[in-house]
């Protein structure tokens, strides 16, 4: 299936807005929680994604999604589950996704409408030696989801929807 990407802008701002959630960073030195420690242990762990969705696409083929128009978005992954892989936060409303140590000009978000009316995004990180993607994730949007919007903000991604 050819996907027809567009890029996302991605807003920078340096400001908190009042409405915004005024949560402690994800980790704290010595007292980071275990589950933060594992999900940054996981971050790392790419192999697990690309497992994750090789076996969806094995379902896919093998016809256990009767259903073609769940199939086909089923090959994809759940915004959820990049928001569990990377300790993110998801909202009604968008999600925000914390890249500690990467740089705002590193980030690449893309999108695309699927022929169901499901966005989709790919969100890739570059590397500042190999001049290359070395992280990317392809994953979609919840149902009735509006066009997406990106805002970085202290060292996270806010995508509203």
């Amino acid at each position: 299936m050819q996907v027809d990407w567009q890029p996302v802008g991605i807003e920078f701002s340096d400001e908190r807005e009042g409405d915004e959630d005024p949560t402690p960073p994800f980790t704290a030195g010595l007292e980071a929680a275990p589950e933060v420690l594992q999900a940054q242990f996981m971050l790392k762990a790419d192999h697990l994604a690309e497992v994750r969705a090789a076996r969806s696409n094995l379902m896919a083929i093998a016809g256990e999604i009767p259903d073609k128009a769940q199939a086909v978005s089923q090959t994809y992954l759940d915004a959820s589950m990049i928001v569990d892989e990377l300790n993110g936060r998801q909202t009604e409303s968008g999600l925000s996704i914390p890249l500690q140590g990467v740089a705002f000009e590193q980030i690449r978000l893309d999108c695309a409408r699927l022929e169901q009316g499901r966005w989709l995004l790919r969100l890739g990180i570059e590397t500042q030696e190999l001049d290359s993607e070395a992280f990317v994730r392809t994953f979609t949007l919840p149902e009735r989801s509006a066009e997406p919007e990106a805002r970085w903000f202290a060292n996270e991604l806010r995508i509203s929807f």
